[in-house]
């Protein structure tokens, strides 16, 4: 498979995957524990509040991890990986 990039061994659409990891669960559900994330993380976040943006890291979490494991990745994510004001 060097070189080669087909569409039927490797997928890089974002909305696909996030089909293919959350078929089982209605739009009205993920819609509400991506909204349950974001808040938590405002709440344990004042001082960064919620940013555009924020709500595609979190899906796509979601698409990995349950709710409470999103939640915590995220935390993760922003305290330590992104730069300093990065959503500032």
């Amino acid at each position: 498979m060097e070189g080669r990039s087909d569409r039927a061994v490797f997928n890089y659409s974002f909305q696909e995957f996030m089909y293919y990891n959350q078929e089982k669960t209605s739009t009205e559900e993920i819609r509400k524990a991506v909204c349950n994330v974001l808040r938590s993380f405002v709440i344990k976040y004042p001082n960064i509040g919620y940013c555009q943006g924020m709500s595609y890291i979190v899906t796509f979490l979601m698409g990995l991890a349950d709710e409470e494991t999103a939640f915590w990745l995220f935390c993760y994510i922003v305290a330590k990986v992104l730069p300093t004001n990065f959503f500032a």
